[in-house]
Order: structure tokens, then C-alpha cells, then sequence
């Protein structure tokens, strides 16, 4: 039992006491440093003489020090002076910060209310909490965007199934449709992952990042909406095969120049684009074909990953230009899943299939996948030790 009126337990303060099954925090414990209860490995009850309100306040170094870590049953006192297992959380309004590991293993928590006025939830915030369901959250989708989480372990969505929020009648429903507002520029690691009920999401084009996983465990998404052109789209710089919304959706739209939605057909790459980034035409199964310019020098990562519906490559250049390119993995190359057409210019600018190479003089490496599913090429020339590799 620790004594009213402590303030704070310090590191490996109770380190190694494994005989200890309970323990029973006073109110007025503002902070609880690393390691306070490592090695109590027998604590199975923590006791907290407080509500969730107080509970807020403890600042925790980081889980270690936070007894829940080790025990398996939380008890706060109900109005009634009596020990309860809350199944709800509930946060304060103006509420602007969720501490780090505030909440990791209370493992009876079913529902968590947020408010609007949160800003920022610490690393470890809901970790282990098993039995989380529901995450209700007072405010808008670009409200929430504007949260901080420390890591995918802050998010409760980490573990949660549903989230809710408030219609115009103020009252709680799951999002089927998600509108991203215009002027967001960034979306964020995690920021919708498991919204299970999500169907289609909209992005304005205003979005130039996507980072790791912002729709992981969205396995309901079928439809993406892009608020601007296939263009457009090509600029966004995507942080790992994981960020692209593609990848999970079978259905892909953008704006036509009428301001229709259209699923598209052509990839029409610009004239004195140098790279095509990574993962940029991810799954984007509705193209056929591509159009790619003699100015690129490389594709990166999975930039044609399971475009599976693609037809033709038509490349601005000849065969020379075509050796210069750094296919950076397998899929980087369009040519890699379904294609079976490839042209390039004659020496009267005209698209023909080429049947032949002849590896020009100087070229002293083939890249990798530089020939792959080249299905009308018959023969090539090269000159003999010209190759190095």
C-alpha cells in the first residue's frame, strides 16, 4: 500500500518484489518513474484510490513503469466508495493530452469516449488493452487528422473494431464514406486503421504524402476517389508499399477534364518526368496502357505492382534509351505482370513491336528485368566481351 500524500515512485522503486500480488495507489500519485514495478511479476491488482480523470494525470515514464504492465485487473472507486472494474473510459472534455502507457493493459476497457480537444496520445497509450471494441470520438474526421499519435500503439484503433462519430443529430454512427477535407496535405501514419465499417474514401488533390499504413485493417475499402488526375496523383510521394489506399481498394477513380469520375485506362507519364516514384500506379488495375518517356531514368519500387489489367507499353524512345532505365525492383517494370505489347519509335516516329535488339556500342550492362516479358523479341546483337554484366 503506497501512503497518501506520495507524490511520486522512482525508478526500480519496487524492482524485483515478485511476491507482491496487489497494490494500492493513493490519489495523490502524480508520477511513476522507469521500472518502478519491474520484476513483480506475481502482481495480479492494482488498486487506484481515484477516478480516470485522476488517473490522467500520472505521467508514466514509459509502460515499464506503469504497474498494469505486470498485473492482469485494474479497480478504481464508483461513486459509491466501492471497487470497480471500469469497461469504459470515458476522457474528459478539454482533455488536450493522452499520456504515454495512461491506459496499456487494462485489459476489461470494451468502449473508450475521446474529445475533439485531444491533440496528442503518448506512445503505448492503449497497448494490450484486449477486450477494446469501440472507439467513440467527439469531433470530426479533420479533427481527428490533427492528432499526434506516438507510434501505432497510441492509436486505440490499434486494437478497436468500430469507430463512431456524431451526425448532425448528435447522434453516434459508424462512417461508411470518409471525405478527407480539401487544403490536407499530409495523412498521417495509422490514421484510419481498422475503421472497419469504411467503404470508400475521397482525397483531395491537395494531398502530397501518404505515410505508412494511414488504412491498415480497412478490409471493407473498395472505393478511392482522387480529386484530381492521374497526373496529379503520380506526384504524391508514398513512404512504403502499405501507403497506397490502392491497395486495398478495388476501385480507383479520378477527375476527367469534364470533372467526372472516371476509373482510368491511360497512364500518360510527362514529358521530362525523370523518375516515376515508388508505388505510384500501385494496383491501379483499370489501366491498360502506358505511355513512358525517353527523360525517365528510373522506376521505382512497385511502381506497376499488380497493375494486372495492363495491355501495351508505349515508350518514347528506342532501345538505346530503354537500357539507360534503373528498374529498381521486378514490378518497377510495366512489363512485368500482364503486358504483352511493347513499342517504340522507329526511325520514322512510328510505334512498332520490336523483334530484334542490337545492344549499342559502350552499353557494358544489361540492368535488371531491362527485358522482361519482351514477347516479340526474336534476336539481339551484341559485340563480343562488350557485356560485363
Amino acid at each position: 500500500v503506497v501512503s497518501e500524500g506520495t507524490t511520486k515512485i522512482g525508478k526500480y522503486q519496487y524492482w524485483g518484489l515478485n511476491e507482491v500480488t496487489s497494490i494500492e495507489l493513493p490519489i495523490s500519485i502524480k508520477m511513476i518513474e522507469y521500472g518502478a514495478f519491474e520484476g513483480c511479476d506475481m502482481l495480479v491488482d492494482v488498486y487506484y484510490h481515484g477516478s480516470f480523470v485522476e488517473w490522467l494525470k500520472i505521467e508514466f515514464d514509459d509502460y515499464k513503469s506503469n504497474p498494469l504492465d505486470y498485473a492482469q485487473n485494474f479497480y478504481i472507486l464508483d461513486k459509491n466508495g466501492k471497487w470497480v472494474e471500469p469497461t469504459e473510459i470515458i476522457i474528459p472534455e478539454n482533455t488536450t493530452e493522452i499520456k504515454n502507457s495512461q491506459f496499456s493493459k487494462i485489459n476489461k476497457i470494451v468502449s473508450i469516449e475521446i474529445p475533439s480537444s485531444v491533440t496528442y496520445i503518448g506512445y503505448y497509450a492503449f497497448s494490450c488493452c484486449e477486450q477494446l471494441e469501440k472507439v467513440y470520438y467527439h469531433g470530426t474526421i479533420e479533427e481527428w487528422l490533427t492528432i499526434n499519435f506516438d507510434g501505432w500503439m497510441s492509436n486505440p484503433m490499434e486494437i478497436a473494431k468500430h469507430f463512431y462519430l456524431l451526425d448532425e443529430n448528435n447522434e453516434w454512427y459508424e462512417p461508411t464514406e470518409l471525405v478527407i477535407p480539401d487544403e490536407v496535405a499530409l495523412l498521417d501514419n495509422y490514421k484510419f486503421m481498422n475503421f472497419s465499417s469504411l467503404r470508400s474514401v475521397i482525397i483531395p488533390a491537395t494531398v502530397t504524402e501518404i505515410r505508412f499504413e494511414p488504412f491498415y485493417g480497412c478490409e471493407n475499402l473498395e472505393y478511392v476517389y482522387y480529386k484530381g488526375s492521374l497526373e496529379q496523383w503520380s506526384n504524391i510521394t508514398f513512404t512504403d508499399w502499405s501507403s497506397t489506399p490502392t491497395r486495398k481498394a478495388k476501385h480507383f477513380y479520378v477527375l476527367d477534364e469534364n470533372n467526372e469520375w472516371i476509373k482510368p485506362e491511360q497512364i500518360i507519364v510527362k514529358d521530362g518526368t525523370t523518375e516515376i516514384k515508388p508505388y505510384t500506379y500501385m494496383t491501379i488495375n483499370s489501366v491498360k496502357t502506358v505511355e513512358i518517356p525517353s527523360s525517365v531514368v528510373t522506376i521505382g519500387i512497385d511502381a506497376f505492382y499488380e497493375c494486372v489489367n495492363l495491355e501495351s507499353v508505349y515508350y518514347h524512345g528506342t532501345f538505346e534509351d530503354w537500357l539507360k532505365i534503373n528498374f529498381v525492383s521486378a514490378s518497377s517494370n510495366p512489363l512485368y505482370y500482364m503486358a504483352e505489347h511493347l513499342y517504340v519509335l522507329n526511325e520514322n516516329n512510328e510505334w512498332v513491336e520490336p523483334t530484334s535488339a542490337v545492344i549499342e556500342e559502350g552499353i557494358t550492362e544489361i540492368k535488371d528485368n531491362q527485358f522482361r516479358n519482351f514477347k516479340t523479341l526474336k534476336n539481339y546483337i551484341m559485340r563480343a566481351k562488350q557485356i560485363k554484366k
